[in-house]
């Protein structure tokens, strides 16, 4: 997110008070209501937002288990993964007696990550995953059977929902124009 310099936002507000200045009295309301929704839009966009991290563990030994993927949405922006926040898991898969665990019921310290307990400051660290249809446990311990990379969720621009957004604002300010003249 960037954040707007002094000299930047007096332009803006300049710019708006120019552009919705009444010759009238007739505009005073308008003029209020949408410097208003900008000073308003401005500090509601600067609030604290959650970051979407993946982390992707690759595996040292791939004849024994697999990769996987961990999407988790760091809520408050601490850096560090916590149950709470794991959206999805790609599963792991054992090899040598196949079968897939599907559900995270254990965090390793990777990093500075936490188990729902808090911060893991023990040996250990130890990764445990469960198949969820039959309660099927397997822990990693200690856990140097990945590596590990965290990198942002690059998620697509949602321009379909803002282009209507964007059209009404043109007609507000169209309409307030020649509500002017």
């Amino acid at each position: 997110m960037s954040v707007l310099t002094e000299k930047q936002l007096r332009y803006i507000f300049d710019s708006v008070r120019r552009l919705l200045t009444p010759k009238s009295n007739k505009g005073v309301s308008v003029k209020k209501h949408f410097i208003l929704a900008i000073a308003a839009n401005l500090l509601f966009s600067m609030s604290a937002s959650a970051t979407l991290l993946t982390l992707s563990a690759t595996s040292q030994f791939p004849a024994v288990q697999s990769d996987f993927v961990i999407n988790f949405d760091d809520v408050n922006n601490d850096g560090l993964l916590e149950f709470n926040e794991i959206l999805s898991f790609s599963g792991v898969t054992q090899f040598l007696a196949p079968r897939t665990f599907d559900e995270v019921i254990g965090v390793a310290n990777v990093a500075g990550f936490t188990t729902p307990s808090g911060p893991q400051q023990s040996i250990f660290g130890n990764w445990v995953f469960r198949i969820m249809s039959d309660n099927t446990v397997l822990e990693f311990s200690p856990s140097p059977e990945w590596t590990y990379a965290v990198a942002p969720t690059m998620s697509e621009v949602p321009l379909p929902a803002a282009l209507p957004l964007f059209l009404a604002g043109l007609a507000g300010l169209g309409w307030a124009r020649r509500r002017r003249a």
